[in-house]
């Protein structure tokens, strides 16, 4: 079981992340903003964070730029999970050293099996 850290300033899509994420056996939290998130990785540590991109105020570019500038967070793994189908979104996201991004749009198992992807690539990275 991994502890997963869910980002989204939409509730509904946190709640319906995290009920689907349990039952494949996480421990998930949510967190609804930016400013919660980074907060939420330096209190919890999670395995993974799974970040929308799109969000007002400190967006998952913000977060993730600080989580890199911190020592204590910087080696977090991160997914960004976000409605935009921009190329430069994902360019973005993994320069800035995301694992993987993944559209909203979609299968929950195949969002599950990117999930088990980056757990075991963040693995790797740790030994």
């Amino acid at each position: 079981m991994a502890s997963l850290l869910v980002v989204d300033d939409d509730a509904r899509v946190c709640d319906l992340l995290r009920r689907l994420l349990v039952r494949a056996g996480h421990s998930v939290a949510c967190a609804n903003g930016g400013e919660e998130a980074v907060a939420t990785v330096r209190e919890r540590s999670p395995d993974l964070v799974i970040l929308d991109w799109m969000m007002p105020g400190l967006d998952g570019m913000g977060v993730l730029k600080r989580l890199r500038a911190d020592p204590a967070t910087a080696g977090t793994a991160v997914m960004v999970y976000t409605a935009s189908d921009d190329p430069q979104v994902a360019w973005d996201a993994t320069r800035l050293g995301a694992l993987d991004c993944v559209q909203k749009v979609g299968r929950f198992n195949d969002l599950r099996e990117r999930i088990s992807a980056c757990l075991d690539a963040a693995c790797r990275v740790r030994r």
